[in-house]
């Protein structure tokens, strides 16, 4: 509350400012950035007027009057040019490969919930090798029999089955230092960490440790994360409901299951039972939603556009009956008259099925469907982030399929959304930091008032599974 008073009283303060020139402090540089970022940026603010017009604007390059050789040619949105506040940067992807295939399992919330099963499952030797192992076979049986034996005798009762899925932090510790021996340092699958940890980008918060340490910090990410999950989604459903579903798993899946599947299945068929899919709604987006756009990039020359994409931040309604709230399609109207400009071959809708909680609506989808049909935005040019449930995630999300669909990351991409907003996308470090752990971006720079640009970070590939609604 006391960070977001003094973001108050300085967006004030800038809108005063708003006719001239205001100078805004910023200390938030990140490594080889902060030598061509000063710790004082001045930025000429456009007055509100001056923003209506430069919107409806529809001569881009305002042809010069033939009869005055002098005329100059008018560029539009002249304050938003990446080149006044971010330089283009080399990127490290440190391990990442943007070309990986990630291995599928049949369901898309459990990939991208919780990929590392998904590995244990699908990757090529993996799964023969731990079923392989005696110790490991071990422990699997004992969860399995576990799992069985109450599925036949909680009738539902919560506690009884969280006694009986859930994995104390001996027995994750234990089962670390298993997979460990198997999987890392016997090398009798290649080294799952090298094949599949590091170069999927989804573990890579860990990526400094080493092979077997990253392997133990994704293992208990996951279970630990998993155990919250079921407490709070298939514990908390009614009994009869629940132990019919732990019944019919226990029905359906008679062949012993590997140490992590009676949790892992309990608790994404609860999720399904209770309509939390979100994560996965719209998987895959490359073949669906995004696919116009994705088929599209191969063939943009970037040198031609200020920025790679314009972030659209969403603004969920008050209603579930509501599709898309009124600030919503404000953000829309600014996003699209900067890509009517030429600003950028991409716009990138961000927002989950977020508010209310509950709503069959995600912001992304429908900020799409109106830029289509009331801004007549081509859908080649829109690419859909439906999952981002938060103002951090907004960012990290549209990183995340910039690195896969081959979009650049050496250079900024801009943010455009309300002018408060985007003065708080400006101050936005500590936030991160403290909900995702690491700076979805190198650099992020308040640019006008309504508008920020954005150097991505590589992290920002990283899958939270704690999050099973926007990991």
């Amino acid at each position: 509350m006391k960070r977001y008073s003094r973001l108050k009283i300085l967006f004030v303060v800038c809108a005063v400012a708003a006719s001239g020139s205001i100078t805004c402090g910023s200390d938030r540089d990140q490594g080889p950035v902060s030598d061509v970022f000063p710790d004082s940026v001045s930025v000429e603010l456009p007055g509100a007027t001056d923003v209506v017009d430069e919107a409806v604007s529809t001569d881009i390059t305002a042809a010069q009057d033939s009869s005055d050789e002098s005329a100059e040619v008018q560029t539009p949105f002249p304050g938003l040019t990446p080149e006044a506040r971010l330089l283009e940067q080399p990127v490290d992807l440190a391990g990442i490969d943007p070309d990986y295939e990630p291995v599928f399992s049949g369901s898309f919330l459990q990939d991208r919930d919780w990929y590392l099963l998904t590995v244990f499952d699908e990757a090529a030797g993996v799964r023969e090798a731990l079923e392989g192992d005696g110790a490991v076979k071990a422990v699997s049986m004992a969860r399995d029999q576990g799992f069985r034996q109450a599925a036949a005798t909680c009738d539902g009762d919560a506690v009884c089955l969280g006694d009986a899925l859930k994995w104390g932090q001996d027995d994750l510790n234990s089962m670390a230092d298993e997979l460990v021996r198997v999987l890392v340092t016997n090398g009798g699958t290649d080294n799952v960490v090298q094949e599949h940890l590091r170069p999927s980008g989804m573990f890579h918060l860990h990526h400094a440790l080493s092979d077997g340490q990253m392997l133990r910090a994704a293992f208990m990410d996951t279970m630990e994360a998993m155990n919250n999950a079921l407490q709070k989604y298939a514990l908390s459903m009614d009994q009869a409901e629940l132990g019919s579903l732990v019944q019919d798993i226990a029905a359906t899946d008679q062949d012993p299951m590997p140490f992590y599947e009676p949790l892992m299945k309990v608790t994404i068929q609860a999720m399904f039972a209770l309509g939390r899919d979100e994560a996965a709604r719209y998987e895959p987006l490359a073949d669906g939603e995004n696919k116009a756009a994705v088929q599209r990039i191969p063939s943009i020359d970037w040198n031609d556009w200020r920025f790679p994409v314009i972030l659209l931040p969403g603004w969920g309604p008050t209603d579930l009956d509501t599709p898309l709230s009124e600030p919503g399609r404000e953000r829309c109207d600014l996003a699209a008259a900067r890509w009517k400009a030429g600003l950028a071959p991409f716009i990138v809708p961000s927002g989950g099925h977020v508010h209310p909680d509950g709503t069959p609506y995600s912001e992304a989808i429908e900020m799409k469907k109106y830029l289509m049909t009331s801004q007549d935005v081509p859908e080649d040019a829109i690419i859909v982030d439906p999952y981002a449930r938060h103002t951090t995630t907004n960012i990290r999300n549209t990183v995340r399929m910039m690195i896969r669909y081959g979009i650049p990351i050496d250079r900024p991409s801009l943010i455009s959304t309300d002018a408060l907003q985007a003065l708080y996308i400006s101050a936005l470090d500590d936030r991160c930091m403290e909900e995702l752990g690491y700076l979805p971006y190198r650099k992020v720079v308040w640019i006008a008032d309504g508008d920020d640009c954005f150097l991505p970070g590589v992290t920002s590939m990283h899958s939270d599974p704690r999050d099973p609604l926007d990991p």
